[in-house]
Protein backbone atom coordinates (compact mmCIF):
# COMPACT_ATOMS: atom_id res chain seq x y z
CA UNK A 1 0.00 0.00 0.00
CA UNK A 2 2.84 2.36 0.84
CA UNK A 3 4.62 1.58 -2.45
CA UNK A 4 1.42 2.05 -4.42
CA UNK A 5 0.72 5.40 -2.73
CA UNK A 6 4.30 6.51 -3.26
CA UNK A 7 4.21 5.64 -6.95
CA UNK A 8 0.89 7.38 -7.45
CA UNK A 9 2.08 10.52 -5.69
CA UNK A 10 -0.09 13.34 -4.39
CA UNK A 11 -3.43 14.13 -5.93
CA UNK A 12 -4.05 17.40 -7.73
CA UNK A 13 -6.56 18.54 -5.11
CA UNK A 14 -4.08 17.94 -2.27
CA UNK A 15 -1.42 20.04 -3.99
CA UNK A 16 -3.93 22.69 -5.09
CA UNK A 17 -5.25 23.14 -1.56
CA UNK A 18 -1.70 23.36 -0.24
CA UNK A 19 -0.91 26.05 -2.84
CA UNK A 20 -4.06 28.01 -1.98
CA UNK A 21 -3.40 27.90 1.76
CA UNK A 22 0.17 29.06 1.16
CA UNK A 23 -0.59 31.91 -1.24
CA UNK A 24 -4.17 33.15 -0.90
CA UNK A 25 -3.39 35.42 2.07
CA UNK A 26 -0.85 37.25 -0.08
CA UNK A 27 -3.30 38.00 -2.90
CA UNK A 28 -5.03 41.36 -3.00
CA UNK A 29 -8.82 41.19 -2.64
CA UNK A 30 -9.17 42.37 -6.25
CA UNK A 31 -7.06 39.38 -7.32
CA UNK A 32 -8.90 36.88 -5.13
CA UNK A 33 -12.21 37.64 -6.80
CA UNK A 34 -11.28 36.14 -10.23
CA UNK A 35 -8.91 33.55 -8.74
CA UNK A 36 -11.48 31.82 -6.51
CA UNK A 37 -13.68 30.46 -9.34
CA UNK A 38 -10.54 29.53 -11.31
CA UNK A 39 -9.23 27.57 -8.32
CA UNK A 40 -12.56 25.80 -7.74
CA UNK A 41 -12.84 24.85 -11.42
CA UNK A 42 -9.31 23.45 -11.50
CA UNK A 43 -9.95 21.27 -8.44
CA UNK A 44 -13.31 20.20 -9.85
CA UNK A 45 -11.65 19.18 -13.15
CA UNK A 46 -8.44 17.49 -11.99
CA UNK A 47 -9.45 16.65 -8.40
CA UNK A 48 -8.27 13.19 -7.40
CA UNK A 49 -6.01 12.63 -10.40
CA UNK A 50 -2.38 12.04 -9.40
CA UNK A 51 -0.73 15.36 -10.24
CA UNK A 52 2.33 13.66 -11.74
CA UNK A 53 0.10 11.97 -14.35
CA UNK A 54 -1.55 15.13 -15.66
CA UNK A 55 -0.21 15.80 -19.16
CA UNK A 56 -0.12 18.88 -21.42
CA UNK A 57 -2.93 17.38 -23.52
CA UNK A 58 -5.13 17.21 -20.41
CA UNK A 59 -4.49 20.89 -19.77
CA UNK A 60 -5.20 21.68 -23.43
CA UNK A 61 -8.56 19.88 -23.22
CA UNK A 62 -9.35 21.88 -20.06
CA UNK A 63 -8.74 25.19 -21.82
CA UNK A 64 -10.75 24.04 -24.85
CA UNK A 65 -13.76 23.30 -22.65
CA UNK A 66 -13.53 26.77 -21.11
CA UNK A 67 -13.42 28.26 -24.61
CA UNK A 68 -16.50 26.29 -25.73
CA UNK A 69 -18.37 27.67 -22.72
CA UNK A 70 -17.79 31.16 -24.12
CA UNK A 71 -15.34 32.30 -21.44
CA UNK A 72 -13.61 35.59 -22.28
CA UNK A 73 -9.89 35.73 -23.02
CA UNK A 74 -9.13 37.50 -19.72
CA UNK A 75 -11.09 34.89 -17.77
CA UNK A 76 -9.28 31.95 -19.38
CA UNK A 77 -5.99 33.78 -18.78
CA UNK A 78 -6.83 33.95 -15.05
CA UNK A 79 -7.69 30.23 -15.06
CA UNK A 80 -4.30 29.48 -16.64
CA UNK A 81 -2.47 31.67 -14.10
CA UNK A 82 -4.01 29.72 -11.22
CA UNK A 83 -3.34 26.34 -12.81
CA UNK A 84 0.23 27.32 -13.63
CA UNK A 85 0.75 28.46 -10.03
CA UNK A 86 -0.41 25.10 -8.68
CA UNK A 87 1.91 23.14 -10.98
CA UNK A 88 4.83 25.48 -10.20
CA UNK A 89 4.19 24.85 -6.49
CA UNK A 90 4.25 21.11 -7.21
CA UNK A 91 7.66 21.43 -8.91
CA UNK A 92 9.07 23.49 -6.03
CA UNK A 93 8.06 20.77 -3.57
CA UNK A 94 9.29 17.86 -5.67
CA UNK A 95 5.87 16.40 -6.50
CA UNK A 96 6.44 16.66 -10.27
CA UNK A 97 9.39 17.32 -12.56
CA UNK A 98 7.68 19.12 -15.46
CA UNK A 99 4.94 21.76 -15.48
CA UNK A 100 2.37 20.55 -18.06
CA UNK A 101 0.87 24.03 -18.23
CA UNK A 102 3.93 25.79 -19.64
CA UNK A 103 3.75 24.39 -23.17
CA UNK A 104 -0.01 24.89 -23.56
CA UNK A 105 -1.39 28.09 -25.07
CA UNK A 106 -4.80 29.61 -24.51
CA UNK A 107 -7.11 28.91 -27.49
CA UNK A 108 -7.16 31.66 -30.12
CA UNK A 109 -10.16 33.72 -31.02
CA UNK A 110 -11.63 33.97 -27.53
CA UNK A 111 -13.99 36.93 -27.02
CA UNK A 112 -12.39 39.94 -25.39
CA UNK A 113 -14.09 41.89 -22.64
CA UNK A 114 -15.31 45.12 -24.22
CA UNK A 115 -14.77 48.35 -22.33
CA UNK A 116 -17.53 50.86 -22.88
CA UNK A 117 -17.75 54.49 -21.91
CA UNK A 118 -20.97 56.10 -20.71
CA UNK A 119 -23.29 57.52 -23.34
CA UNK A 120 -22.93 61.19 -24.25
CA UNK A 121 -26.37 61.74 -22.70
CA UNK A 122 -25.29 60.22 -19.38
CA UNK A 123 -22.06 62.24 -19.39
CA UNK A 124 -24.03 65.45 -19.97
CA UNK A 125 -26.41 64.59 -17.13
CA UNK A 126 -23.52 64.14 -14.68
CA UNK A 127 -21.91 67.39 -15.86
CA UNK A 128 -25.00 69.56 -15.71
CA UNK A 129 -26.80 68.10 -12.68
CA UNK A 130 -26.23 70.32 -9.64
CA UNK A 131 -27.25 67.42 -7.40
CA UNK A 132 -25.17 64.76 -9.14
CA UNK A 133 -23.62 62.23 -6.76
CA UNK A 134 -20.07 63.37 -6.06
CA UNK A 135 -18.78 59.84 -6.70
CA UNK A 136 -19.94 60.00 -10.33
CA UNK A 137 -18.55 63.50 -10.79
CA UNK A 138 -15.11 62.37 -9.60
CA UNK A 139 -15.23 59.27 -11.85
CA UNK A 140 -16.10 61.35 -14.93
CA UNK A 141 -13.49 64.07 -14.34
CA UNK A 142 -10.57 61.92 -13.10
CA UNK A 143 -11.00 58.41 -14.52
CA UNK A 144 -10.27 56.95 -11.09
CA UNK A 145 -11.38 53.42 -10.21
CA UNK A 146 -14.28 52.73 -7.87
CA UNK A 147 -12.03 51.54 -5.02
CA UNK A 148 -9.69 54.50 -5.42
CA UNK A 149 -12.55 56.99 -5.19
CA UNK A 150 -13.98 55.29 -2.11
CA UNK A 151 -10.55 55.56 -0.47
CA UNK A 152 -10.07 59.32 -0.98
CA UNK A 153 -9.78 61.35 2.20
CA UNK A 154 -9.61 65.13 2.18
CA UNK A 155 -5.95 64.93 3.19
CA UNK A 156 -5.32 63.32 -0.22
CA UNK A 157 -6.75 66.38 -1.99
CA UNK A 158 -4.52 69.41 -2.61
CA UNK A 159 -7.01 72.14 -3.50
CA UNK A 160 -4.26 74.75 -3.73
CA UNK A 161 -2.34 72.92 -6.45
CA UNK A 162 -5.37 71.09 -7.93
CA UNK A 163 -4.13 67.56 -7.30
CA UNK A 164 -5.45 64.28 -5.88
CA UNK A 165 -2.83 61.89 -4.49
CA UNK A 166 -3.88 58.31 -5.16
CA UNK A 167 -2.11 56.02 -2.71
CA UNK A 168 -4.78 53.60 -1.49
CA UNK A 169 -7.74 51.55 -2.62
CA UNK A 170 -10.87 50.19 -0.97
CA UNK A 171 -11.63 46.55 -1.71
CA UNK A 172 -14.52 44.66 -0.16
CA UNK A 173 -14.14 41.40 1.70
CA UNK A 174 -17.74 40.37 1.34
CA UNK A 175 -19.47 43.54 2.48
CA UNK A 176 -16.66 44.85 4.68
CA UNK A 177 -14.48 47.66 3.25
CA UNK A 178 -10.74 46.99 3.47
CA UNK A 179 -8.16 49.69 2.70
CA UNK A 180 -5.25 48.44 0.64
CA UNK A 181 -2.71 49.76 -1.85
CA UNK A 182 -3.82 50.27 -5.47
CA UNK A 183 -4.18 47.26 -7.76
CA UNK A 184 -0.84 47.87 -9.49
CA UNK A 185 2.29 49.97 -8.94
CA UNK A 186 1.03 52.29 -11.67
CA UNK A 187 -2.01 52.93 -9.48
CA UNK A 188 0.15 55.02 -7.14
CA UNK A 189 -0.13 58.35 -8.89
CA UNK A 190 -1.17 62.00 -8.87
CA UNK A 191 -4.40 62.99 -10.64
CA UNK A 192 -5.11 66.57 -11.75
CA UNK A 193 -8.27 68.32 -10.56
CA UNK A 194 -9.93 70.01 -13.52
CA UNK A 195 -11.87 73.27 -12.89
CA UNK A 196 -15.33 71.67 -13.11
CA UNK A 197 -14.41 69.10 -10.46
CA UNK A 198 -12.79 71.73 -8.23
CA UNK A 199 -15.95 73.80 -8.34
CA UNK A 200 -17.94 70.77 -7.18
CA UNK A 201 -15.46 69.87 -4.41
CA UNK A 202 -15.54 73.42 -3.05
CA UNK A 203 -19.24 73.01 -2.40
CA UNK A 204 -18.51 70.37 0.24
CA UNK A 205 -18.67 72.04 3.64
CA UNK A 206 -16.89 69.48 5.82
CA UNK A 207 -13.37 69.02 4.47
CA UNK A 208 -11.76 67.58 7.57
CA UNK A 209 -8.43 65.99 6.48
CA UNK A 210 -9.28 62.55 7.92
CA UNK A 211 -12.78 62.48 6.47
CA UNK A 212 -13.55 60.11 3.58
CA UNK A 213 -15.08 62.12 0.74
CA UNK A 214 -17.57 59.40 -0.24
CA UNK A 215 -18.97 58.19 3.07
CA UNK A 216 -22.11 58.28 5.21
CA UNK A 217 -20.27 59.08 8.42
CA UNK A 218 -16.93 60.36 7.14
CA UNK A 219 -14.84 58.17 9.42
CA UNK A 220 -14.90 55.01 7.26
CA UNK A 221 -15.44 53.97 3.63
CA UNK A 222 -18.78 52.72 2.34
CA UNK A 223 -19.60 49.04 2.66
CA UNK A 224 -20.18 47.24 -0.64
CA UNK A 225 -23.90 46.94 0.08
CA UNK A 226 -24.17 50.65 0.84
CA UNK A 227 -22.24 51.57 -2.31
CA UNK A 228 -24.60 49.46 -4.44
CA UNK A 229 -27.64 51.05 -2.77
CA UNK A 230 -26.40 54.59 -3.36
CA UNK A 231 -25.34 53.81 -6.92
CA UNK A 232 -28.76 52.35 -7.80
CA UNK A 233 -30.50 55.27 -6.11
CA UNK A 234 -28.50 57.78 -8.14
CA UNK A 235 -29.14 55.97 -11.42
CA UNK A 236 -32.87 56.05 -10.72
CA UNK A 237 -32.87 59.69 -9.54
CA UNK A 238 -30.84 61.04 -12.46
CA UNK A 239 -32.12 58.53 -15.05
CA UNK A 240 -28.62 57.18 -15.74
CA UNK A 241 -27.83 53.89 -17.45
CA UNK A 242 -24.07 53.96 -16.87
CA UNK A 243 -21.87 52.51 -14.14
CA UNK A 244 -18.92 54.11 -12.39
CA UNK A 245 -16.56 52.09 -14.59
CA UNK A 246 -18.30 53.41 -17.71
CA UNK A 247 -17.54 56.93 -16.47
CA UNK A 248 -13.88 55.97 -16.00
CA UNK A 249 -13.77 55.01 -19.68
CA UNK A 250 -15.60 58.22 -20.56
CA UNK A 251 -12.74 60.16 -18.99
CA UNK A 252 -10.18 58.32 -21.13
CA UNK A 253 -12.29 58.78 -24.28
CA UNK A 254 -12.80 62.49 -23.63
CA UNK A 255 -9.09 62.92 -22.90
CA UNK A 256 -8.22 61.49 -26.32
CA UNK A 257 -10.85 63.65 -27.99
CA UNK A 258 -9.28 66.85 -26.64
CA UNK A 259 -5.82 65.78 -27.78
CA UNK A 260 -4.07 64.20 -24.77
CA UNK A 261 -1.42 61.72 -25.83
CA UNK A 262 -1.89 58.05 -24.96
CA UNK A 263 1.00 57.90 -22.50
CA UNK A 264 -0.37 60.82 -20.46
CA UNK A 265 -3.82 59.20 -20.31
CA UNK A 266 -2.24 55.92 -19.22
CA UNK A 267 -0.50 57.64 -16.33
CA UNK A 268 -3.54 59.62 -15.20
CA UNK A 269 -5.89 56.62 -15.12
CA UNK A 270 -3.26 54.36 -13.56
CA UNK A 271 -2.71 51.66 -16.19
CA UNK A 272 0.53 49.72 -16.12
CA UNK A 273 0.69 49.18 -19.89
CA UNK A 274 -0.27 51.56 -22.66
CA UNK A 275 -2.05 48.74 -24.54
Amino acid sequence: EYTETSERGRTFSEVANEWWETNSDNFKLQTLKPYRPAFRRAVETFGEHPIKKILPRDVSVYFSKLAKEGKAQKTVSNYKTVLNGIFAHAIDHGYIDINPCVSVSIPRGLPKTKRKSASVEDEDKVRSDEDAWLFNVIALYTGMRKGEILAIQWKDVDMENDLIFVSKNVAHDGDKPVIDTPKTEAGMRVVPIVPALKERLLREENRDPERFIISDTGDKPLTNRRYITLSKRERARADLSCTAHNLRHSFATNAFEVGLDANSVKEVIGHKHIS
